[in-house]
């Protein structure tokens, strides 16, 4: 298990001094590529391999949002396998030992010039597989809604990360900037599914469908090709 210091810092909290979602996501994946790479070589592995790993699910349970300035303890680690999808699972910590969060992110391996699913010889062995009591189980599909169009988004330079697509981190400012910062502050905002069906580039039209009630559900679409889909609840 990897442990990490963080502390809360200016740019990780909305009007509120609440950790905002993204920024918990910005977190988990950044500490995500630091455990692969300490996990021997598997990091030096995927890039002469040219593969990339990519998120396909996340599930999220809070207790508490850290606030600005608050020290918190967020730890990782890999689950076993099931088909070539491998859960990472995540914890947040205050400084006393409160467990304020914990996620789930589901990842899969692709090459990256076919954008195909593949896969490391003995890859639980290097990765150090681990299981706790307590742990969120993998995520199922979420159920999907109804809803109508909400808004159309282009996707643009700042979108985009080192795998060439659309950060896994901005789908969540997507939904959540379909809120005012005080409709945002006054739900609770538990329970978040995300599901990630198809890469996103540069340039391309997201077109989001959904409603906004007692809970959040979103689904972005191109065509008719279902993107991404959020549930908060």
């Amino acid at each position: 298990m990897l442990s990490k210091k963080i502390i809360v810092g200016p740019s990780d909290v909305d009007n509120s001094l609440l950790l905002r979602l993204s920024s918990l996501l910005k977190y988990t994946q950044d500490i995500s590529v630091e455990a692969v790479e300490n996990s021997q070589g598997v990091g030096k592995k995927c890039r002469e391999n040219n593969l990339l790993w990519i998120i396909t699910r996340t599930q999220i349970e809070i207790n508490r949002l850290p606030k600005y300035l608050e020290s918190i303890v967020l730890k990782t680690y890999p689950g076993p396998s099931r088909h070539f999808i491998y859960p990472r699972h995540y914890v947040i910590e205050s400084s006393d030992g409160e467990v304020l969060i914990r996620m789930i992110s589901l990842w899969f391996l692709i090459d990256s010039k076919t954008r195909r699913p593949t896969t490391i010889p003995n890859l639980d062995e290097a990765l150090s597989t681990e299981t706790y009591i307590g742990e969120l189980p993998f995520p199922a599909r979420i159920e999907k809604g109804e809803g109508s169009l909400l808004e159309k988004y282009k996707v643009l330079y700042t979108d985009i990360d080192l795998n060439g697509h659309m950060n896994n981190v901005r789908y969540i400012d997507l939904v959540l900037n379909l809120l005012t910062s005080k409709e945002i502050h006054n739900r609770s905002m538990k329970k978040i599914n995300i599901n990630y069906s198809k890469e996103v580039y540069e340039g391309s039209t997201i077109e989001l469908y959904g409603n906004i009630s007692s809970s959040i559900y979103v689904e972005g679409k191109i065509g008719e090709e279902r993107i991404f889909e959020i549930k908060i609840e």
